[in-house]
């Protein structure tokens, strides 16, 4: 049997990522990809905080208006999927560094501040970086795994999560700084009958 040949810094750098090849790595990706709200809900914190509006205040307080409060915002809309991209390549320059298995850009809520008469206002806005979907079937080394999404974290920024049934690794990602997403197998399997 022929050896595989790296393609990309990833697999030169001995991620050779088998679960790609099978029927339940399709199996997730499909259901991420049709489930991409669903996902996206679990993990954005779609609230205002005081810490979304204190650049804000900043600004408005160094040109003497009055500041605002958490209070005095409506509720945000609820968030909506721009795309959903497969097999997103992560590049610099000219190489490529690997793939995000699905990234997805969604619309929320933001604030801007007009400049001319220091007043604030609510706009839906896509964001600049997207969730990044990392799908196993399952998790072999959670070591590689953290490895693999840090190497995409120096070229690619967003919020990294890690989609499978396999949730043994899924504190130690957190700590990590990389969401976890529980596919729930038996859920999916039913619908398809």
């Amino acid at each position: 049997m022929e050896k595989t040949r790296a393609t990309t810094i990833q697999q030169k750098l001995g991620f050779m990522d088998d679960d790609l090849k099978t029927p339940k790595h399709d199996e997730i990706m499909l259901w991420a990809s049709s489930h991409a709200l669903e996902i996206v809900t679990a993990i954005v914190d779609n609230r205002w905080t005081d810490r979304g509006i204190e650049w804000l205040n900043e600004d408005l307080r160094k040109h003497g208006e009055p500041t605002i409060a958490l209070a005095d915002l409506p509720p945000r809309k609820p968030l909506e999927i721009a795309s959903v991209v497969w097999e997103h390549p992560i590049m610099s320059k000219q190489y490529v560094i690997g793939f995000i298995d699905l990234a997805i850009w969604y619309i929320e809520d933001g604030l801007s501040l007009d400049c001319q008469v220091y007043t604030w206002e609510i706009h839906h806005h896509k964001r600049e970086y997207p969730l990044c979907i990392e799908v196993k079937s399952s998790i072999s080394a959670a070591s590689e795994l953290i490895r693999q999404i840090q190497l995409y974290r120096q070229y690619q920024r967003g919020t990294y999560v890690v989609v499978s049934p396999d949730a043994r690794y899924a504190d130690v990602l957190k700590s990590q700084g990389i969401e976890f997403y529980h596919y729930q197998v038996d859920a999916y399997e039913e619908a398809m009958r």
